[in-house]
C-alpha cells in the first residue's frame, strides 16, 4: 500500500493532526482496491430482449426502479410497422431497427402480451393526420445509437433527429427529456393515450389540455389478461413540460381537433414547442386510483428534480438492491478473462431482472386500488404488489428475495391477503386489480408457506383462513378447477377436465403447502386430511409400467401419451398436460422427492431416467420450440436438474446445472433459454451461480454448483453471506467437499443446507475439482 509517510506530531496543531489523520485515511481507501467488481460494468440489459418462438425473452430495456409500475421503455416494430405478439410480450424486440412509441407499463419478461400504455414520441415538423398514425411517426434507430443503463434509456432517433433520454423518478413517474438536432422544423411531442401493444386495446379515452405545459387524460384499457374481469382497467395519466409549448392540439379516432378536451375510443394531443426550443423534458404520470393521485405522484416522486437527479436517483436505488451480492473474479487474461467475464455480466444482468417484478402498485402516500375496485391505504410503510406470475415465480425469484430482501417478500404475502380480504380469494395470477385467472394451482399458497416458514412475519392463522377455501370447495377466482371430484377421487378425472395430470400433480403440491400452513395454523385435523389428499393425489398419477405421471379417467383407466416427450399443448391438443409433456412433468413432486423416487423400482432407475432426460436434453440446440425433454426455457421442470441430490447424486445436479448455465444462457440478446416470466428464468440462473438451489415451502436449499470464487451477499439486516468455492472455475464444477461455519457438511450423501443454519453460520466454503468425489 502507498501510504504517506507520518509528520513529526510535535509540530503540529491539534487541528493539524487530526487533518493528517484524515488524509491517512482518504490515502489507504483510494489505494486499497476492492477485490470485487462494479456490477455496472457487468449490466447487459439486450440480454433477453431477443430471441424467437418459445426461446423469446421478454424483457423490456428501458428505465424503471426496482419493482417499479412505470416501466418506461420502446415499444418496437420491424420496417412495415409488423410487430408480432410472440415476439414483444415486452413491447421490444432486439431484431427491430423502429421505434413506434415510448409507453409506460410492460410486462416482463412474460409468455402472453398485455399493457403498452401511453404513447410518448418525439417528432419535428408538422401535424396531420397522417402524422398521428403509428406509421406516421415511427423512427429508424440502431442498437449502436443506444445507450442503456440501470434506471436509464436513451436512443437517437433518426427521423426526427431526436436524442431521446427516459429515466424514473419513483415508482410511478417517468421522466422523458428530448434533445432536437434539426434546425429548420418544428419540434413537437406526440401524446397517445389510446396505444396499447397488439394483442390489448383501449376501449375508450380522454384528453385534457390543461395550460401550454400540461395535460391530464384517463383510458380504459382491455387486456388478454388486464381484460379478464369483463371491463379492463382504467389508467389515470397527468403529463407537465418544463417548457411552454406554442401551439397545442389534439386528435380523436383519426381527425385533428381545436377542443380542450377530447373523448373518444383513439385520443391523443400534441405540443408544439416552435423551431428555437432545443431541449424539453416531460414528467409523466400513471394513477390506478385517480387523476388527483396522478398529480400527487408527481408532486412527492419527482418534485423539483431534474433529468440528472432522477437519473442518479434511479441508479442509487438500483445500486442499493445490486450492491448486496459482490462478486470477486479471479485475476486471469485471455480467453479465461473473457469467460470469467460472461458469467459476470450474465449473473448481473439475471440478478436485475429478478428485481423488476412485482409491480409496486401501491401510490405515493400508500394509496392503492384494492381488488374491491376500492381505494385503500397501506400500513406504514409496506408496498402493495400486484403483477405477479405466480406459478412461476414461486420456485425461484420469491425464494430469492425472501433471501436477500425479506421486507419484500414480506410485502408480496401481505399484498396476497389483502387481495384474499378485499377480492374474495387468495389469486393465482394477479395483475394490476384483476384476477386473471392464468394457469392452474393455488401455489400462492407455497409463496406464503415460504414467508412463514422462513419468519418473515405472516401470521401463519391468518394465511391459513385464507387459504383453506380454495383447498375444500369451488371459488371463483381459485386454481383448483375439478376441486369436487379430485376430493371425492383423489385425482383430476381426464374425462372432464383439461390438462388433468397436471393439475392433479399441482393440486397435490399445493394440498402439502396448505397442510403445512394447517399445522403451523394449530390446525391439525385439518393438517392430516391435507396430507393425505397430497400423497394420495400424486400417486394416484404414476404409472409403474411407463414410470410415467400419466392421467387418469373416473373409472380409474390411464391414458398415457403415446409419445412422452410430444408436447401436445402446443398445437392445442390435450394430452393431459399443462405447457410441457409427459417426461416434463414427471418430475413435478417437489413437496416428496423422495416419495417420488421410491416410486421408481430402484432409485438407480430413477437416477437413470432422470439422467436420460438431461442426455435427451442436448439433440436439441434450438429454443424456437419447446424442447421436448429437459425445457430449460419453462417451468414445469426447471427443479429437476437439482432432483439428483435426494438419491446422493448431488455430482449429477452439478455436471447438469453447469451445463444448462453453459449452454441455454448466454450474453447475447437470445441470451435467455425462454420468456423470463417476471424474473423465474434469472433467478434460476442466480440460485445456480451461487451454489445453493430453494425447495420453496421449506427450509431447505439444495447445494449444486458455485460459479464465482467468491461471493458476499450483505443481507437486508446487515448480516453478510459469503459463499466461497475454492479452486473455482468452467472446469471445476464437482464439490468434494464443504464446510458451513467451519462444521463439515457431507456433500455427496446430505448435500443440502438450512437457510436458517446458512444464516447463522454467515459462511459456506465449498472445495470444487473437475471430478466428481469418489464413495
Amino acid at each position: 500500500m502507498n501510504i504517506r509517510q507520518p509528520v513529526k506530531l510535535n509540530t503540529m496543531t491539534s487541528e493539524r493532526m487530526c487533518a493528517a489523520l484524515i488524509m491517512c485515511l482518504v490515502t489507504v481507501t483510494e489505494t486499497v482496491a476492492s477485490p470485487y467488481i462494479k456490477w455496472q460494468d457487468h449490466l447487459d440489459l439486450h440480454i433477453g430482449t431477443g430471441g424467437f418462438g418459445f426461446g423469446v425473452g421478454g424483457a423490456p430495456p428501458g428505465a424503471t426502479l426496482p419493482f417499479g409500475m412505470v416501466r418506461a421503455s420502446p415499444d418496437t416494430c420491424d420496417i412495415v410497422g409488423f410487430a408480432d405478439n410472440f415476439q414483444h410480450f415486452g413491447g421490444y424486440s432486439f431484431a427491430d431497427s423502429y421505434t413506434e412509441a415510448f409507453t409506460h407499463l410492460h410486462m416482463v419478461g412474460s409468455g402472453v402480451q398485455d399493457y403498452g400504455n401511453v404513447g410518448i414520441m418525439p417528432w419535428a415538423g408538422e401535424v396531420s393526420s397522417e402524422t398521428i398514425k403509428d406509421e406516421g411517426h415511427r423512427s429508424k434507430f440502431t442498437h449502436e445509437d443506444e445507450t442503456i443503463r440501470a434506471g436509464f434509456y436513451s436512443v437517437f432517433l433518426e427521423r426526427p433527429r431526436v436524442q431521446a433520454s427516459l429515466t424514473v423518478c419513483g415508482f410511478q413517474v417517468a421522466m422523458h427529456q428530448y434533445q432536437y438536432k434539426n434546425s429548420e422544423k418544428d419540434r413537437l411531442v406526440l401524446v397517445d393515450l389510446s396505444r396499447s401493444l397488439p394483442a390489448g386495446r383501449v376501449v375508450n379515452s380522454q384528453i385534457s389540455l390543461l395550460t401550454d405545459t400540461t395535460f391530464q387524460g384517463e383510458l380504459l384499457h382491455s387486456g388478454p389478461l388486464t381484460g379478464r374481469n369483463g371491463y379492463g382497467i382504467k389508467i389515470f395519466v397527468a403529463g407537465q413540460f418544463d417548457t411552454g409549448a406554442k401551439d397545442t392540439g389534439a386528435w380523436v379516432d383519426g381527425k385533428l381537433t381545436t377542443n380542450r378536451t377530447t373523448i373518444g375510443k383513439s385520443v391523443g394531443a400534441f405540443f408544439n414547442f416552435g423551431k428555437s426550443t432545443t431541449n424539453v423534458t416531460l414528467l409523466l404520470s400513471l394513477s390506478f386510483v385517480s387523476l388527483e393521485q396522478a398529480w400527487t405522484n408527481i408532486r412527492l416522486q419527482a418534485g423539483n428534480k431534474t433529468f440528472d437527479e432522477c437519473t442518479a436517483n434511479a441508479g442509487t436505488q438500483w445500486d442499493d438492491i445490486l450492491s448486496r451480492v459482490a462478486v470477486e473474479l479471479p485475476d486471469v487474461s485471455g480467453s479465461d478473462k473473457v469467460w470469467w467475464n460472461e458469467q459476470a455480466t450474465k449473473f448481473y444482468t439475471a440478478l436485475y431482472h429478478s428485481f423488476m417484478a412485482p409491480t409496486t402498485f401501491s401510490e405515493s402516500e400508500g394509496v392503492y386500488l384494492g381488488f374491491d375496485n376500492q381505494t385503500h391505504t397501506m400500513p406504514g410503510s409496506n408496498h402493495f404488489m400486484s403483477d405477479m406470475s405466480i406459478w412461476d415465480i414461486f420456485r425461484t425469484q420469491v425464494p430469492l428475495l425472501s433471501l436477500l430482501l425479506p421486507s419484500r417478500s414480506y410485502e408480496i404475502g401481505l399484498s396476497l391477503l389483502k387481495m384474499a380480504d378485499e377480492g374474495g380469494d387468495v389469486p393465482r395470477w394477479p395483475i394490476a386489480t384483476v384476477y386473471s385467472g392464468c394457469m392452474i394451482g393455488t401455489h400462492a399458497g407455497v409463496i406464503l408457506l415460504d414467508t412463514v416458514v422462513k419468519n418473515l412475519g405472516i401470521d401463519p392463522k391468518q394465511a391459513y383462513a385464507a387459504m383453506r377455501p380454495a383447498a375444500f370447495e369451488p371459488r371463483k377466482h381459485a386454481g383448483r378447477d375439478g376441486i369436487q371430484d379430485y376430493i371425492q377421487l383423489g385425482y383430476v378425472p381426464s374425462e372432464k377436465y383439461s390438462t388433468s395430470c397436471s393439475r392433479t400433480l399441482a393440486y397435490s403440491f399445493d394440498d402439502w403447502a396448505v397442510s403445512q400452513m394447517a399445522a403451523l395454523a394449530g390446525e391439525m385435523d385439518d393438517a392430516a386430511i391435507l396430507h393425505n389428499r397430497s400423497q394420495r393425489a400424486f400417486r394416484a398419477m404414476w404409472n409403474k409400467d411407463r414410470m410415467l405421471m400419466c392421467p387418469r379417467a373416473s373409472n380409474g383407466t390411464m391414458h398415457c401419451p403415446r409419445d412422452p416427450r410430444y408436447n401436445s399443448w402446443v398445437v392445442s391438443e390435450d394430452e393431459g398436460y399443462t405447457e410441457g409433456d409427459a417426461e416434463q412433468w414427471l418430475w413435478f413432486v417437489p413437496h416428496d422427492i423422495k416419495g417420488l423416487i421410491g416410486l421408481f423400482p430402484s432409485q438407480q432407475q430413477y437416477v437413470d431416467k432422470l439422467t436420460d432426460f438431461f442426455e435427451n436434453a442436448k439433440k436439441f440446440k434450438s429454443t424456437t420450440l419447446p424442447n421436448p425433454s429437459y425445457w430449460a426455457g419453462n417451468e414445469p421442470d426447471i427443479l429437476a436438474p437439482f432432483q439428483f441430490n435426494h438419491a446422493g447424486r448431488p455430482d449429477l445436479t452439478q455436471k447438469y446445472s453447469r451445463e444448462i448455465m453453459e449452454e441455454w444462457y448466454s450474453v447475447a440478446p437470445n441470451g435467455m433459454p425462454g420468456n423470463d416470466d417476471y424474473g423465474a428464468l434469472s433467478a434460476w440462473y442466480v440460485w445456480s451461480s451461487l451454489g445453493l438451489y430453494p425447495l420453496t415451502g421449506t427450509t431447505t436449499y439444495i447445494l449444486c454448483s458455485p460459479v464465482f470464487p467468491n461471493v458476499t451477499l450483505t443481507l437486508e439486516n446487515g448480516n453478510q453471506l459469503r459463499i466461497i468455492a475454492h479452486n473455482a472455475g468452467k472446469e471445476n464444477v464437482y464439490v468434494v467437499r464443504g464446510e458451513l461455519g467451519g462444521n463439515s457438511i457431507d456433500v455427496v450423501n446430505n448435500a443440502f443446507v438450512d437457510h436458517k443454519d446458512l444464516l447463522k453460520a454467515g459462511i459456506l466454503e465449498l472445495w470444487m475439482s473437475n471430478e466428481p468425489p469418489k464413495g
